[in-house]
């Protein structure tokens, strides 16, 4: 057992005990963390792993991987601190939590009919051809992102109110994830709705329940993981033979585990693990030759939400270069930035220490107060599902359902006020009539 191992261990506390106190974000987060730690256990002790091959033996390096150890140790640490404060609230959102307006309501069915028939399925066409991604809706996005978590919100608010069952609920964000992603061969975004749903949508109230709670959810979020493993794994030849695919699946993971001390990957890297392992140790690298972003990441998010990209080509814009294309300069990798090594990257041990505490200390704010807060819940509807993927893409993918969630609040905040004013001026008329 290597220090790597004690690293994955105490993230798999956490996201047990995250697991047992509801705790969307946290779980996410902690859950990320446990996969990378696994994937740099496996690289110290086998080397580099077969996926990651094409870099330079020198990021692999024990340097790095000791600073790699330091950096996710910080933000371990982090998480301990805030889970070891986070008593979860009993209070619930009562029935003036903002609904999602019916014509939304409708205008989200029609997006879900279009999304789904707009492309062929992994039934009907292999996802990928060589390295170009052939499912990228027509329809879909960064609307997607919105569509999807306005659906959730609205799913999640009946569901606190006790206005739709459990099951019901769930199967319905279920239904959605599969046409608009799982369906043409998507995971991270599905998974990541999934997820959040079942911590949101499937507990029932009561604390004398909390344990069969958390029984029920972990058996829907192993179901969730084994749906979103096997269309991974078999999206590229469940169109020629989807019993074969199956099978075939179940035999490579057996092998790839087996093969674990020759390819120094196993399970984890069907999660990216690897990869984004990789991303650390190669952060860790340009940081320590003196190719510091110098915080460039944290104001840049900023700038993005000012210039969004549907409006650059249009209006002649251009903004400055994410950190995942910056990386991608120096070294090959398949997309993305681990957000740790970004951290790192941008400012060193002082830039992991500040920002890992933020964002552990605003995933616990999320998680405290999202059942007892239509602005909170709303937050959590725009970050939670999209931060388990965009944590491994890098902290602008991370900040921006942070910002979409500002957003949206600040929409409703400005039609609910209008909607008052109204009703205000329709009383007066109604009263200077008499």
């Amino acid at each position: 057992m290597n220090g790597f191992d004690l690293l994955t261990l105490g993230n798999a506390v956490v996201v047990v005990v995250a697991l047992y106190q509801l705790r969307v974000c946290t779980l996410s987060l902690a859950g990320n963390n446990m996969l990378v730690s696994s994937a740099l256990a496996t690289i110290e002790r086998y080397g580099p792993p077969a996926s990651q091959r094409l870099l330079p033996v020198y990021v692999f390096s024990e340097e790095n991987l000791l600073t790699a150890f330091a950096i996710m140790a910080i933000s371990l640490a982090s998480l301990v601190g805030f889970t070891l404060i986070s008593a979860r609230r009993r209070i619930r959102i009562g029935p003036d939590a903002p609904a999602v307006p019916r014509p939304v309501l409708v205008a989200i069915a029609i997006y879900v009919v279009l999304a789904s028939g707009s492309i062929s399925t992994i039934f009907t066409g292999a996802y990928s051809v060589g390295q170009e991604v052939r499912y990228d809706m027509s329809v879909g996005g960064g609307g997607q992102a919105l569509v999807l978590s306005l659906a959730f919100y609205e799913l999640t608010r009946r569901r606190l109110l006790s206005l739709i069952t459990a099951r019901k609920a769930f199967l319905l964000m279920f239904l959605i994830v599969a046409l608009t992603g799982y369906l043409q061969g998507g995971t991270g975004p599905s998974t990541g709705y999934l997820l959040a749903g079942a911590l949101m949508i499937l507990p029932h109230t009561g604390a004398e329940k909390r344990l069969r709670n958390t029984v029920r959810v972990a058996v829907a979020l192993l179901g969730i993981v084994a749906i979103s493993f096997t269309v991974r794994a078999a999206r590229d030849r469940m169109h020629e033979d989807a019993v074969g695919s199956l099978v075939a699946v179940v035999k490579n993971a057996a092998e790839q585990e087996a093969a674990r001390d020759q390819t120094a990957e196993g399970l984890e890297s069907a999660a990216n693990s690897s990869q984004y392992a990789a991303h650390l140790l190669e952060c860790i690298t340009m940081y320590d030759a003196g190719f510091s972003r110098q915080w460039r990441s944290i104001y840049n998010v900023i700038e993005y939400t000012f210039k969004p990209s549907f409006l650059l080509k249009a209006l002649g814009l251009k903004r400055s270069i994410e950190a995942a294309w910056e990386l991608a300069d120096h070294f090959v990798h398949g997309g993305g930035i681990f957000v740790l090594g970004e951290f790192y990257w941008n400012g060193g041990f002082i830039c992991v220490v500040v920002m890992t505490t933020v964002l552990s200390f605003f995933c616990f704010v999320v998680d405290k107060k999202c059942r007892a807060s239509p602005f909170w819940l709303m937050m959590l509807s725009q970050f939670a599902p999209s931060f388990l993927m965009g944590y491994g893409y890098g902290f602008a993918q991370v900040a921006r359902g942070a910002i979409n969630g500002l957003l949206v609040a600040a929409v409703y905040k400005v039609l609910s006020s209008l909607a008052e004013r109204r009703q205000l001026f329709r009383v007066q008329e109604v009263g200077n009539g008499r």
